[in-house]
C-alpha cells in the first residue's frame, strides 16, 4: 500500500482491517511497510480495508486493497 505524498504528513497513522473488522496492522507513522500483520505472521490473500489519517481523524482517507500471493 503506497501513497506518493505521504512524506508530507509525518504524523500520519494507518489501521488495516480484515473482512471481519479485525485490526491486522496498525502503524504511526506509516512507512509504507505493511506486509505482515501486527503479530508478525503473513496475511492471507484477500481484501483488506484501510483508514489512513494524515493529521487527525477528521482528515482520514479510506479504501480497500486486494492482497494476492
Amino acid at each position: 500500500l503506497s501513497f506518493d505524498y505521504l512524506s508530507e504528513y509525518p504524523d500520519n497513522s494507518i489501521t488495516i482491517f480484515n473482512r471481519w473488522g479485525d485490526v491486522v496492522f496498525r502503524a504511526k507513522p506509516y512507512l509504507e511497510d505493511w506486509v505482515r500483520n501486527h503479530s508478525g505472521g503473513t496475511l492471507p490473500t484477500g481484501t483488506y480495508y484501510y483508514i489512513l489519517s494524515l493529521y487527525g481523524d477528521d482528515n482520514a482517507i479510506w479504501g480497500n486493497v486486494l492482497l494476492m500471493r
